[in-house]
């Protein structure tokens, strides 16, 4: 790893381990540790579990807000100001970042951006304190300080894969400032996801920081692998902090701000809770799915599809007998065919002696991205994140 930078304060990292439980502050970003996620075809219906259930009372739906691209990622980009803290007490801190990620849980990961908030003291005393950082993976998601930034500073942030390693650069174009670091870290690994993304950092594992007043974060210059992404293409999460969920506004001209979120209606929230609980099941097939091989007994990959076809077929049965706006009834009916699809997939290979594992995992897997695609649509007319952690779900639910 190299890395260059204008800024003598290049280089400075917390001594804090996210390893160790019970670590005291300062709060540290530790970007999306990942708990569950499902990429592309394996995204299933779009309620991939990314976060354990945080401790703080007001962080229904998690502790990240934005956009993420499902799909291969070998650039990313994006622009921003940096978000200007109008209030907080010590420890407060926040993170506006870029990052990509490898297809399965607790591998490759990388990320560049900023962090916003208030030191030791109280924000009056030293005021807030500003920085641009890197990170990934092999650093154990420890931000990698590159130089201060000030609010409002014009923020350039790129991440770019080559043969041999990642690219990273962050330049403040207000300042004139700018670092670039080159690894060869996580380059062991496909990337399948990209992310624009504000978040509400960790102090210690399974605690979220307290979460500064922000004057406002608007991501500009969105790209992915060098064009702008399809809004249809970008999943939504939204984040809850100070007792507001906030959530991106669509993409337009390549640009997202974070506003206050609709309120999610009695309706709205069944839906999620439905797919919260599908997904507790959905996650456990996936998971056997990507370990079971020619050498498994055949009763037991049988036993684990029957589960998880019990799963959908009960889902199938809520989303029935769901009580949706006249608006989104041709979206059920589209996602109902694909979860009985789905299900028959699934359920084949109980069914269908001479069918080969190989040949039913790719099928299910293709039904998964269907029914994905159609609850995408469902989640987007009904005005709810169209990514959230089902354990953050049915804990909102139980609260």
């Amino acid at each position: 790893m190299r890395a260059r930078t204008d800024d003598a304060s290049a280089g400075r990292k917390y001594a804090n381990d996210p390893s160790q439980p019970g670590v005291g502050p300062p709060p540290r970003s530790l970007g999306r540790l990942i708990a569950r996620t499902a990429f592309a075809a394996t995204l299933a219906l779009a309620c991939s579990g990314t976060w354990a259930v945080p401790s703080r009372a007001d962080a229904g739906f998690g502790a990240f807000g934005g956009y993420q691209r499902y799909g291969p990622v070998r650039s990313l980009r994006a622009e921003w100001a940096v978000p200007r803290v109008s209030s907080g007490t010590p420890f407060q801190l926040a993170s506006t970042w870029i990052g990509a990620q490898a297809p399965r849980p607790g591998r490759a990961f990388i990320q560049v951006g900023t962090e916003e908030g208030c030191g030791e003291g109280p924000c009056g005393e030293e005021g807030p304190q500003y920085f641009a950082f890197w990170s990934d993976a092999h650093h154990g998601y420890h931000p990698q300080r590159l130089f201060d930034v000030g609010p409002g500073d014009r923020i350039s942030a790129r991440l770019l894969r080559t043969s041999g390693s990642w690219q990273v650069a962050v330049a403040d174009e207000t300042r004139r400032v700018r670092a670039r670091v080159s690894t060869s870290d996580e380059t062991g690994s496909t990337f399948e996801l990209a992310e624009w993304t504000q978040e509400d950092p960790v102090s210690a594992p399974g605690e979220l920081a307290p979460y500064p007043a922000l004057d406002g974060v608007r991501f500009s210059e969105v790209e992915v692998n060098g064009l702008r992404p399809s809004y249809n293409r970008l999943y939504s999460t939204w984040m809850s902090v100070n007792g507001v969920n906030l959530a991106p506004t669509p993409l337009e001209g390549g640009a997202f701000s974070l506003a206050p979120a609709p309120a999610v209606t009695p309706t709205a929230a069944a839906f999620l809770l439905a797919c919260a609980n599908a997904d507790e099941m959905r996650f456990a097939f996936d998971d056997a799915l990507t370990r079971w091989t020619s050498a498994t007994p055949r009763a037991e990959i049988v036993a684990g599809a029957e589960r998880y076809a019990a799963a959908l077929v009960a889902e199938r049965q809520t989303l029935g007998v769901a009580n949706l706006t006249p608006s989104t009834l041709a979206q059920r009916r589209e996602l109902f065919v694909a979860l009985r699809a789905l299900t028959s997939r699934v359920r084949a290979i109980g069914t269908t002696p001479s069918l080969t594992l190989g040949r039913w995992r790719r099928s299910v897997l293709l039904a998964e991205a269907r029914a994905s695609a159609a609850n995408h649509i469902i989640r987007r007319a009904l005005q709810v994140p169209e990514v959230v952690a089902p354990g953050l779900v049915l804990a909102s639910a139980a609260g």
